[in-house]
């Protein structure tokens, strides 16, 4: 007569609910864990949605996670088991293989964290030789704008100390000193200049925190730029997408970045928006002496030929005086 606690596999029905516990319960605090780390994280930053993340962890854990648990099975239930045969050992092997990816993935996500390129605070020799050059470093005789972008001309390594050591300053400082330029806008152009320096040099992730000084249009590209030059093409997407918003115009940044990544029909539908918009707020009608959207009209073009040359790289307005 069969056990009534046991299923045909031979699997004891309580180890096997046990099992199926455990799962439910780890998938439910991974999924909840995977929402608070993108709340702080960059993807919540760049504005990506709650429900697209949502959709996308629910996918992580409730399909490719018991996928790769049931493949692992299919690899572990060959071991020799209190003599089962094959068939009566896979499903215990597969859950087993579920929650080993429970295992594997904080695992995964602490070496991540060790080696994360975009956590400048980890590099503390970096820091370190910054501090130092900002202290050694007399920003007293550059007291315009235009002196830092005539420094960073001549000597670009001197000037992202000097930079630094001004915004390091206090306000009381800054007077005494003469910095008379640097209010609340003077100090954004700083940070500005400071991040294309750092972009220049190749320093994305240093970039990255001069350009998050503000959110205003041109830092947005900026930090879209550095993304897309660490190639991490989804935030630098949803980064430009959560300010359509405020500015339909960032659609041909957008055509920008569809280009650089080879996606020719979502960067021609991204420029027409911009041209429609355009000819909208135009009445309907461009006359000679009104210049709209010239960029995406060009782009557009070359887009519309059979092979066309598309753009490589993204570009961000440069704030020269």
């Amino acid at each position: 007569m069969t056990d009534p606690d046991t299923i045909p596999t031979g699997f004891p029905k309580r180890t096997r609910n046990i099992y199926f516990l455990i799962i439910a319960i780890v998938t439910v605090f991974y999924i909840g864990l995977y929402l608070y780390l993108f709340e702080r994280g960059e993807y919540r930053e760049a504005g990506a949605s709650v429900p697209l993340f949502f959709m996308i962890t629910g996918l992580t854990w409730l399909v490719f996670a018991p996928l790769l648990g049931f493949i692992l099975g299919l690899v572990v239930a060959v071991l020799p088991y209190k003599n089962n045969p094959y068939r009566k050992k896979y499903l215990r092997a597969s859950l087993l293989g579920w929650m080993s990816v429970f295992i594997l993935w904080p695992i995964s996500m602490l070496l991540f964290l060790i080696i994360d390129p975009l956590q400048p605070e980890q590099c503390d020799c970096a820091d370190k030789t910054k501090q130092d050059s900002i202290a050694a470093f007399d920003a007293a005789q550059y007291t315009t704008l235009k002196n830092f972008y005539e420094l960073a001309d001549q000597k670009n390594k001197d000037a992202i100390p000097a930079i630094d050591s001004v915004l390091a300053m206090t306000d009381e400082k800054l007077l005494k000193e003469k910095h008379v330029f640097l209010d609340n806008e003077g100090k954004l152009e700083l940070h500005y200049l400071d991040g294309t320096l750092y972009y220049n040099d190749d320093d994305y992730v240093y970039a990255l925190k001069e350009f998050g000084a503000s959110d205003n249009d041109d830092f947005v590209k900026a930090r879209a730029a550095c993304y897309i030059q660490l190639k991490r093409y989804i935030v630098a997407e949803a980064l430009l997408r959560s300010q359509l918003k405020f500015n339909t115009g960032l659609n041909s940044s957008l055509g920008n970045l569809f280009e650089v990544t080879g996606n020719v029909d979502s960067a021609k539908a991204a420029y027409q928006r911009v041209y429609d918009a355009d000819l909208k707020r135009a009445g309907g009608k461009f006359t000679s002496d009104q210049t709209f959207c010239s960029f995406c009209i060009e782009r557009l073009n070359e887009l519309a030929k059979t092979h066309p040359v598309l753009l490589t790289e993204f570009s961000f307005p440069s704030h020269r005086p």
